[in-house]
């Protein structure tokens, strides 16, 4: 896997939620890599950036993605509305 892989491929999502680095997510580099070889950078994201993430569907599916938010909306107010 190249360097910024991961990163890369999430970079358009970073810019479309407008997620920011230090309260969304942070990397961690890790110098003494245990496996040898070159340090490795961590991705840490936070549940609610996963969950963005997760949803981002292509538009046929976008209506699965609405129905979680609303979901997610009821869930935080305490309680599922009709």
């Amino acid at each position: 896997m190249r360097r910024g892989f991961f990163y890369g491929r999430i970079k358009g999502r970073v810019d479309k939620y407008g997620f920011v680095e230090g309260e969304d997510w942070v990397i961690q580099k890790i110098v003494n890599n245990p496996c040898g070889g070159r340090p490795t950078l961590e991705y840490h994201l936070s549940i609610e950036m996963a969950k963005e993430l997760a949803m981002d569907l292509p538009p046929r599916a976008q209506w699965g993605r609405n129905e979680t938010q609303e979901s997610k909306k009821a869930t935080r107010l305490g309680g599922l509305s009709a």
